[in-house]
């Protein structure tokens, strides 16, 4: 990961929660890949790939909204991960990510290596959505995802553009992690439509927008129409709200514990000092480094 940084490239983890409910204490103790709690903790995690066809949305962003209100500022990321040379499969583009990019379209088609790094750097700073059908295009206090609203706290404008082709249930505003206002669904197929309001900040955290369908018919190819945007952050990229950081870290503390139950399953330590070594002690000692500072936000 460290050369790929150095090289202008970012760490992500692709379809990573199908599970629902992930973060409940009735979720298994496989809802969330092994180390993508540490890593994301230790700093490791640039973008987690929300939308998936083989992974559940709104799972992976239960995940991904506690990795936030921890002051995390994961991006979001998508991918088909089409089979190709199959007879029957969804195509490509069936989940998407859209960036906000300052690169031209004609320079991003000839894909030259400055073209594609900025599009890399917008796509790490957050300045994105992804879909699986619908358009999202959010503006709060005149700030677009992946940017910084400098008066947290205050009462600001807001804008939300939706465009889409399939039925949606819902359509939401997010104020870590928390639905703050509801807005109206389109009766009628395809639609474009402009959406406004006011919004009472509060002091730190992030602002995003969701819509989500119950099922899909054409164009849409994934199990159900979703998108959402990137956070809108408050004061400072990274803020967090007090009370929700320490929930947040108390729920991945949980799944942390699971983590550390495969690991001493999966590798477990000698029974006798000196008789073999740790099979896995850099996964051991990340864990550890996790646990420590997930207990410290949790206070």
């Amino acid at each position: 990961l460290k050369w790929t940084r150095q090289s202008g490239g970012i760490g992500s983890y692709v379809h990573p929660v199908v599970t629902p409910k992930p973060l409940s204490a009735e979720a298994p103790a496989t809802a969330i890949p092994l180390m993508l709690v540490p890593d994301a903790v230790l700093g490791d995690l640039d973008t987690l790939e929300v939308a998936c066809l083989w992974s559940d949305e709104q799972a992976t962003s239960e995940v991904w909204h506690q990795l936030l209100n921890l002051g995390l500022p994961v991006a979001l990321s998508a991918g088909t991960d089409a089979m190709v040379n199959l007879t029957r499969n969804m195509a490509v583009g069936t989940t998407r990510l859209y960036v906000y990019s300052e690169a031209s379209a004609a320079q991003m088609q000839r894909l030259p290596y400055e073209a594609f790094s900025t599009y890399l750097a917008a796509l790490k700073a957050g300045q994105s959505f992804v879909s699986t059908g619908p358009i999202l295009d959010l503006r709060v206090a005149g700030q677009w995802p992946g940017q910084v609203i400098s008066t947290p706290g205050s009462t600001v404008d807001w804008t939300l553009t939706v465009a889409s082709t399939v039925p949606l249930s819902r359509i939401e505003l997010l104020v870590n992690g928390e639905v703050v206002q509801t807005l109206p669904v389109p009766s009628q197929l395809p639609t474009r439509q402009e959406l406004q309001g006011r919004l009472t900040l509060p002091k730190g955290g992030w602002v995003a927008a969701r819509a989500v369908g119950s099922k899909t018919q054409w164009p849409a190819m994934d199990s159900y129409p979703y998108a959402h945007t990137s956070p809108i952050w408050l004061g400072t990229r990274g803020s967090t709200d007090p009370d929700k950081r320490r929930i947040a870290a108390q729920l991945l503390l949980r799944a942390l514990g699971h983590s550390e139950a495969r690991l001493r399953e999966a590798f477990p330590l000698p029974s006798s000092p000196g008789a073999q070594p740790d099979p896995a002690p850099r996964l051991r000692q990340r864990l550890v480094a996790a646990r420590a500072r997930l207990l410290e936000l949790s206070r």
